[in-house]
Formats: structure tokens, C-alpha cells, sequence
């Protein structure tokens, strides 16, 4: 019994020593995947951004609603026009990454007010699940109105800037949802609703 008790000492001691003679973990290495320290984070204008989406043309009206079964009649109140959306991309100058992140809810036709809330949600890509790490909101804003014109309708936006090191990767999230509100004698899905929320995401690992 002596000796084995004299035998599992040593490998003890042993490693005691080796941990003395490792080298200290860099402070990077143990870094929180959620710490934006590095990370320099910048607002919008509430106007349409530097890089904004192309504009499209308004979605087509329904001129019937149609339901799985085949059944289609014809909207009870002409139906208001509208979209919404999350645009997330990135770009590198020199030795910074660039992300720029909208979220945007447009108006065409039949809508009398808008009302938009952005998540936007960041996690480091350094990990063990890189691209695929979950991210966590690091801030939210909300904004309203009729919209200001862009090109042949109007719009409300919601943007943030992220600036970083190249030799950094983060995983970029932004959620949007998207309410609207229909005018007189308008809906929102050609019935009866005069109001709905919508929901949209984009994502970039960059």
C-alpha cells in the first residue's frame, strides 16, 4: 500500500511542474465571444443609407385571394401595398472591416403609418461552431411614420454601422418586425385587417 501511494505522488508532482513551465494563456484566447470591445458600433440617420438595396417596383395588388383548396374570391377592400426587409453586407479597407446593416419597410400604396423595431445581434466566429455560433442582441431600436421618398414610394429604415479589425470574423444578425397600418377604406391583406406585423432576418458571417 506504501508504494502506491508513493507511485501516484510522482505523476502529481510531475504535473505541477508542467503546468508551472506552460506557457500563460493569452487573454484573447478566453475572451468572451460576446465581447464587442474591439468592435466600434455607429448610427444611421434614419434616412435611406450610404449602400441601400436597389429600388424595386411596388409588389403586385391581389386581385383575388386564393387559398390552398383553390378557392379564390375577390378582396373585400382593395388591399394596401407594401415590403419590408433586412439588408446586411460587409466590406475591407486596409486593415478594417465595414458591416452595414439596414432594416427598411417601404410604402406604395393604401398604408397610413408604418411602425418598425431592429434587433441586431452579434457573436466572435472564433469559436469551436465558427459561422453557425448563436448570436445575442446587443442592442434594439424602434422608429415610425409615413415614410420619407425613395424613388417612387416611401420608406422607413433603422441602420447601424460596424466597424472591426480584419483580423477579426463576427456573425452579424438583424431581425426586423415590420407593422403596418392601412388607410381608410385600405387593408392589409385585402379583407378586413387593418393592421399586421411582418418579420424578416438577415445574417452575415464576415
Amino acid at each position: 500500500m506504501r508504494f502506491v501511494r508513493y507511485a501516484m505522488l510522482v505523476p502529481a508532482a510531475a504535473i505541477m511542474a508542467a503546468c508551472s513551465d506552460a506557457s500563460p494563456v493569452s487573454p484573447r484566447d478566453t475572451q468572451s465571444l460576446y465581447d464587442m470591445s474591439s468592435v466600434t458600433i455607429s448610427n444611421g440617420t434614419g434616412a435611406a443609407p450610404q449602400h441601400a438595396r436597389t429600388i424595386r417596383s411596388a409588389p403586385p395588388k391581389a386581385r383575388f385571394i386564393c387559398y390552398v383548396d383553390g378557392e379564390c374570391i375577390r378582396p373585400a377592400r382593395p388591399m394596401a401595398t407594401y415590403d419590408y426587409g433586412d439588408d446586411v453586407g460587409g466590406s475591407t479597407s486596409g486593415s478594417t472591416k465595414s458591416v452595414e446593416m439596414n432594416s427598411w419597410s417601404d410604402n406604395y400604396q393604401g398604408i397610413s403609418n408604418m411602425a418598425l423595431t431592429s434587433h441586431f445581434k452579434s457573436v466572435g466566429g472564433q469559436g469551436s461552431q465558427g459561422c453557425n455560433a448563436t448570436p445575442q442582441q446587443f442592442e434594439s431600436a424602434s422608429t415610425s411614420g409615413f415614410g420619407t421618398t425613395w424613388g417612387d414610394h416611401y420608406s422607413i429604415w433603422i441602420t447601424r454601422y460596424a466597424t472591426y479589425p480584419t483580423s477579426e470574423t463576427w456573425v452579424w444578425q438583424l431581425d426586423g418586425d415590420h407593422t403596418f397600418y392601412s388607410a381608410v377604406g385600405y387593408s392589409v391583406d385585402g379583407n378586413t385587417q387593418a393592421s399586421d406585423t411582418f418579420y424578416s432576418s438577415g445574417r452575415l458571417c464576415y
